[in-house]
């Protein structure tokens, strides 16, 4: 689960809390989320057999933040991270609105939001099997990687223009095709959609990096948005403006949406 950094403080005096603060840690230093995960890891393992890291931030600049299960077990991270990180300047870090009831830091399972109805929303588990994920995950990586923006993505089909969100101009008039390798899941997830599958966009989210929420270019698609999850499974926030309309649905590893 990704952290809101801007929802951070300084605690207090000495006090201890779950969460840390990480000086001299991010992008611009040389780390990477991964890098930064598995490092974390490796101490909340070390603290207490079955810890994990929680939620992680990996900040572009020098600051990054993690949340562990209690201040006991972010001590020992931070005590162990002097040792094996010495470049990382560790803290304990206050998120004030903590204690206000807003349900669990992150769902323990895909069943544990499986009565959340988002309208709308169509979840199909399973949609795809592991060997077809691992396939698709194989014939994604021997192509290659677009990175001018800050996560890698591939497009196919329309091009997507991050600068202008819109479709980029195709040169030609042939209309652009989906490669073979995902034709038969294309035309799977078709038989479910208001239009038939012309476009294609593949993210990468390493461990611990989110997004900021957003809308999707409705207007360059047209009606229907699918997802389909490789590799891990997510959890999703829909937001609607007005009260009591939004929800977080957990989407497991292989599902569609």
């Amino acid at each position: 689960m990704a952290l809101d950094p801007s929802a951070f403080r300084r605690p207090k005096g000495r006090a201890t809390t779950r969460h840390l603060y990480l000086a001299n840690c991010g992008r611009s230093c040389g780390d990477s989320a991964e890098s930064v995960f598995e490092a974390l890891q490796a101490a909340a393992s070390a603290a207490a057999p079955g810890e994990t890291v929680l939620a992680l931030h990996v900040g572009d600049a020098g600051v990054s933040y993690a949340s562990f299960s209690s201040r006991e077990v972010a001590a020992a991270v931070r005590q162990r991270l002097a040792v094996e990180v010495p470049r990382w300047v560790t803290c304990h870090a206050e998120l004030p609105d903590e204690g206000r009831p807003q349900g669990p830091i992150a769902p323990a399972s895909v069943a544990s939001t499986a009565d959340v109805e988002v309208p709308g929303l169509l979840l199909v588990p399973d949609f795809v099997t592991a060997a077809e994920s691992a396939a698709l995950l194989e014939a994604i990586d021997r192509r290659e990687w677009d990175t001018s923006i800050k996560r890698r993505v591939q497009h196919f089909g329309h091009a997507f223009d991050y600068a202008r969100l819109r479709l980029a101009q195709n040169e030609g008039e042939t209309k652009p095709q989906l490669p073979d390798f995902c034709k038969g899941v294309a035309e799977r997830i078709s038989a479910l959609m208001p239009q038939p599958v012309d476009q294609l966009t593949i993210n990468e989210y390493q461990p611990g990096v989110g997004i900021a929420s957003h809308c999707d270019a409705h207007s360059a698609f047209q009606d229907g948005v699918a997802a389909l999850t490789l590799g891990a499974g997510i959890v999703m926030e829909f937001r609607k403006p007005v009260p009591d309309c939004g929800g977080k649905v957990s989407v497991g590893r292989h599902h569609r949406l």
